[in-house]
């Protein structure tokens, strides 16, 4: 008889899973774990390449090429660098921008400022100049109320060793105005991470941009917020006085003709006119009172010339304007327009403006015409074309502006794409500024660029102040300042 099937259950403690399943999934957890952190190091490793070797952070490879001494090749990734553009037009004409990158953005700038100092350092000039454009243009993107100081100190060192004084003297009056009042330091001198930039080429600075020049500027600046009268006072003379001493001090040509202009401007606005008439009479090597006619009866009628417009000095044009009678009418534009018929003279009206696109501001930023000129309000490019057959030793252009907390409008000036020239527009009176840029007769064009568009608002103090300039007219100096 045979016994029927148990129902029993087994026991409890019989697994289901013998040691060759546990032996099994433990080895496919390990290899499914292998594979994923080996995907996604993979993957980190492409994104990685991927940026790097992006035209965006040529930048990052030209400072390991610099590291390596390798400078021919990081010139070359400048270049690439230089095609890049944070806003462009992408699928569909739509505008693609970078802008908005977060960390990615904000570090470019500080990448940039390393950049320039290590090319400055491997005496690769205009690489490290142009770099150093990028980085403030990258800046400005966003509005931007105030200036950092390490990229205008990096780029005051570019344009000293260049040897482009002009640029050098402008960039001073920023920082100066910035609250800059010792000295610009120098690349190894910057708090607190120091560029590892050899001074040596800077031995002589002292006697080409002498301390007392920022230090009277900072005073200049200063004296303009001064509460009181008084104090103000004593900021413009202990300011002239030092432009004075920086003057004498300079061995540059072109430096001293900045500082004489710029201290005229200082004495008229203190007062001291009589001081200011000599200093203009030893600019011109004459009385500027031969000009007293001009002022009361210009624009004359025609064959009627009490005045000897061929007399005037056309390098002096600032100083000229600035000594005016103080009873004069004369506009700006009519001043400027007096020196169409001279030959030394070419006079550009800036309605021919067009809009450049350059790729580092909105593209629906726009000039807007006004009577007799153009006025810049948002960050924008343009540029004018012009021929001229005879050298062009100096630009003048004139200008009013108008300031948001304490700042005035930063132009950039470029002729045929070199690097831009800046230019600190600091009157917010009808003023001229004087360029100087040394080139042949030729085909050129122009482009102006307003950097540092900004406003400011403290509602319950019915502040409003916005950051603008208005352009009248372009002067084409074709003669050289005398020695």
């Amino acid at each position: 008889m045979q016994n029927p099937p148990s129902s029993t259950p087994p026991p409890a403690s019989v697994s289901l899973f013998r040691l060759p399943h546990w032996v099994g999934y433990g080895l496919f957890v390990a290899v499914a774990l292998a594979l994923f952190f080996t995907a996604v190091h993979s993957y980190r490793q492409f994104v990685d390449d991927y940026q790097y070797n992006r035209p965006r952070y040529a930048a990052e490879r030209a400072l390991d090429l610099l590291a390596q001494n390798r400078t021919d090749e990081a010139a070359i990734e400048v270049q690439v660098l230089m095609r890049d553009r944070p806003i462009y037009t992408g699928l569909l004409n739509q505008e693609m921008s970078e802008v908005y990158e977060g960390p990615v953005f904000r570090n470019r700038v500080t990448t940039f400022e390393r950049l320039t100092a290590a090319l400055l350092d491997h005496d690769l000039l205009l690489e490290a100049e142009m770099v150093g454009w990028k980085a403030l243009l990258e800046f400005h993107i966003a509005s931007r109320a105030l200036e950092m100081f390490v990229p205008w100190e990096l780029m005051h060192a570019v344009k000293v060793l260049r040897d482009d004084w002009s640029s050098a003297f402008q960039i001073s009056k920023l920082l100066a105005a910035h609250g800059v009042k010792n000295k610009v330091r120098l690349p190894n001198e910057i708090r607190p991470n120091p560029f590892p930039v050899d001074p040596a080429p800077f031995a002589d600075l002292n006697r080409q941009m002498p301390d007392t020049l920022i230090q009277g500027l900072f005073d200049y600046y200063q004296s303009r917020l001064a509460p009181r009268p008084p104090e103000a006072r004593n900021l413009r003379n202990r300011a002239a006085a030092q432009l004075a001493n920086a003057e004498k001090a300079t061995v540059i040509p072109g430096v001293q003709r900045q500082l004489q202009a710029f201290r005229h401007r200082i004495l008229l606005e203190g007062d001291r006119r009589q001081e200011a008439d000599a200093l203009l009479a030893q600019t011109l090597g004459r009385d500027p009172s031969f000009m007293d006619e001009f002022w009361e009866r210009w624009p004359w009628p025609s064959g009627q010339a009490p005045v000897n417009l061929l007399e005037r000095d056309p390098t002096a044009m600032d100083m000229l304007w600035r000594g005016r009678v103080t009873t004069s009418t004369v506009t700006l534009p009519s001043f400027v327009d007096s020196f169409l018929l001279d030959e030394r003279v070419s006079v550009l009206g800036v309605g021919g403006l067009e809009r450049q696109e350059l790729g580092y501001f909105n593209r629906e930023n726009k000039l807007y015409p006004i009577v007799d000129g153009v006025e810049f309000s948002q960050n924008i490019a343009a540029s004018l074309d012009f021929v001229s057959d005879r050298p062009v030793r100096r630009i003048f252009l004139a200008y009013e502006a108008t300031p948001a907390l304490g700042v005035y409008p930063i132009l950039l000036l470029s002729i045929n794409n070199d690097p831009y020239v800046p230019v600190y527009l600091d009157s917010p009176e009808p003023d001229l500024v004087a360029v100087d840029v040394d080139r042949p007769a030729g085909s050129y064009r122009l482009t102006l660029l307003y950097l540092n568009d900004a406003s400011f608002v403290w509602s319950e103090r019915n502040i409003h102040e916005d950051r603008n300039f208005k352009l009248y007219r372009i002067a084409l100096v074709h003669v050289a300042p005398p020695e």
